[in-house]
């Protein structure tokens, strides 16, 4: 059984943590606030601009 995280805020510094995470075997949960942000991460997109 994979440990699980839960990162709250899938932002600049949230997003790339949760993926850091799931690259390493964990299982990752994303909270945030904004449903679009969630629909773009969704979709496989970034939801800033670097």
């Amino acid at each position: 059984m994979a440990d699980t995280v839960a990162i709250v805020g899938l932002g600049r510094i949230g997003l790339p943590l949760a993926l850091s995470f799931a690259d390493r075997g964990l299982e990752v949960i994303g909270v945030d606030r904004e449903p679009r942000v969630l629909d773009q991460v969704r979709d496989g997109r970034m939801p800033f601009q670097e």
